[in-house]
């Protein structure tokens, strides 16, 4: 199938050490987490994860911190977002996502996460999305997971990886062709 070939490695997050930093004068740990290339989905492996691929419009979005399994909490960009088609899945017409990106400060710390654009209110995005029960919404899959549409229908990716690229490539509307074509071959038991 046009435009999803080939079998790459799946993103995940890692935190690195704590490191000093200054902010206006007073001195503020960083705790930063960065992608860690273990092993990326093709494009394709990414469809077939995902719970849903949705076109949204973001509403609002904030930073925020979320417990984590260690003794730092993790660094989520939460947001609403008006669902303008769902290639894939049946979503209401406003969700809510969690997406592994942005920063946040406290009084001692600047958590962030590096290399993992957020979005951002007002703008669109294709959004490769699963369905968190413990949270009561929606997150976006890994670092490959979301892409701003630009003027033009163009794919714009928020993360540094091959497989990010590889989508950022392509049309808004040929992913999209792609994935009701792939979602067909999985309903007609397909496989390539």
């Amino acid at each position: 199938m046009a435009g999803f070939a080939g079998i790459t490695t799946l993103a995940a997050c890692a935190a690195t050490p704590p490191q000093p930093h200054t902010v206006a004068g007073a001195a503020k740990t960083v705790v930063s987490e960065e992608p860690l290339q273990v092993t990326q989905p093709s494009p394709l492996a990414l469809y077939r994860s995902a719970d849903a691929v949705a076109h949204v419009k973001i509403v609002s979005s904030r930073a925020t911190l979320v417990p984590g399994r260690g003794p730092m909490p993790s660094v989520f960009t939460v947001f609403e977002a008006n669902v303008l088609d769902a290639p894939k899945g049946t979503l209401p017409a406003h969700i809510r996502v969690y997406q592994k990106a942005g920063q946040v400060e406290d009084m001692d710390r600047i958590y962030r996460v590096d290399g993992l654009e957020p979005v951002k209110a007002d703008d669109e995005y294709l959004l490769f999305i699963n369905w968190n029960s413990s949270l009561g919404a929606y997150v976006v899959a890994g670092a490959e997971g979301a892409y701003e549409i630009n003027a033009g229908g163009r794919l714009r990716a928020l993360a540094r990886t091959d497989t990010a690229a590889e989508v950022g490539r392509r049309t808004l509307n040929a992913v999209k062709n792609d994935i009701r074509v792939a979602n067909s071959d999985l309903q007609n038991g397909v496989k390539k």
